[in-house]
């Protein structure tokens, strides 16, 4: 004799599926609530109020020293620009105008480069040049049809290292605060802007050392690449193990930038290997750093994710493009849809989310 199973009755099936719905739409409301909290609410974090004139951080005896270090003391004498100078002490390195801070410190880069830079302003649309600054921003294109890609070099020259700033989202220093880069560029009465490293992707989310404008905000440990910008117009770049913040410092760390990888290596050649982690090995929207020697550098945008006029770019094809450049050291900083360039408050590349709005800038402005 066969028996079937008693069949459940169709008010307890539907009970049932009423509660895995209920379960899934709570689950989703958690994740949503903490996706919101750590992301999308404003949270601004402390920003160290031991910074003095001209040393990074007090212990009250005349000696600097890090946090997140183990309490390790630097002198009194290693100042972040290392000479001794005084440091900004405007919030940001920025005025109430949004104007780049002037500082008591200022190293002339422009012996070398004389003949790109001009007593009077001359701008265009796509160039830019004055007493500190030479820009010009050019379009390139490889490829064709569907594997077209599309990217911006902008080719930069200053005479003062000073003209060389980054900025935070409406200028605060935190997660959540967020602004179009055409926005900061008018805040910052920029020349030339390029998104930077995302220093914050949320209020957990702080490992690496953050210094901007020669101000130590943050000093933790970091499994990624490392780019520093020194006073004397040096940038080098660091694996994590080479990196050595205290002597950094001591050189004169001026900015730093910790997302990643490093692009070249010591001979200026196209890496095949690269430090970072699955999803930026994809192909993405990029934006970068390059560096020839003091006072020469350049900013590269790539577009992407809009077939027939750009596709995205690789880590090996962007290591190439600054290999071809001619650069000693370049430096992948965060992309896709945060990959934006302005000249001025203009956006010069072709974003696939023009509206999307960004946490910090790196910028060339004039030192008022």
């Amino acid at each position: 004799m066969i028996r079937t199973l008693p069949q459940k009755p169709h008010k307890q099936i539907f009970l049932n599926i009423l509660a895995l719905l209920l379960d899934l739409v709570i689950t989703a409301s958690i994740l949503l609530s903490i996706y919101y909290f750590n992301y999308m609410i404003p949270y601004k974090f402390d920003t160290p109020n031991n910074v003095l004139s001209n040393t990074p951080f007090s212990d009250g005896n005349g000696q600097a020293s890090l946090p997140g270090m183990g309490g390790q003391i630097f002198s009194g004498g290693d100042s972040l620009f290392g000479t001794g100078g005084a440091l900004s002490n405007k919030k940001n390195g920025a005025d109430t105008q949004g104007n780049p801070g002037s500082s008591s410190v200022s190293t002339d880069l422009g012996g070398k480069f004389a003949d790109k830079f001009s007593d009077k302003v001359v701008s265009t649309a796509n160039s830019y040049q004055s007493k500190d600054l030479s820009i010009t921003v050019t379009p390139y294109q490889l490829g064709s049809g569907k594997n077209k890609i599309t990217y911006y070099v902008a080719d930069i020259y200053t005479s003062n290292i000073n003209c060389f700033r980054t900025y935070f989202g409406q200028n605060t220093y935190g997660t959540g605060y967020t602004e179009h880069l055409t926005n900061m560029s008018r805040d910052v009465h920029s020349i030339l802007a390029m998104n930077g490293d995302s220093y914050c992707y949320n209020r957990q989310h702080t490992a690496g050392v953050l210094i901007r404008n020669g101000t130590l905000y943050r000093s933790e440990p970091t499994a990624s690449d490392v780019c520093i910008l020194y006073q004397n117009g040096e940038m080098k770049t660091y694996s994590p193990d080479q990196f050595d913040l205290q002597q950094a410092i001591r050189d004169g760390a001026y900015q730093s930038w910790t997302f990643g990888p490093n692009l070249l290596d010591a001979r200026g050649k196209a890496l095949k290997s690269f430090n970072t982690w699955d999803y930026i090995r994809k192909a993405h929207p990029r934006s970068a750093i390059g560096y020839y020697e003091p006072g020469h550098y350049c900013f590269v945008v790539v577009d992407g994710r809009q077939t027939g006029y750009s596709r995205e770019m690789t880590l090996p094809e962007l290591a190439q493009v600054f290999e071809n450049l001619g650069c000693s050291a370049a430096y992948n900083l965060d992309g896709g849809h945060s990959a934006f360039m302005t000249m001025g408050d203009q956006v010069v590349n072709h974003p696939y989310r023009p509206s999307h709005q960004i946490v910090d800038c790196l910028y060339l402005g004039e030192v008022q």
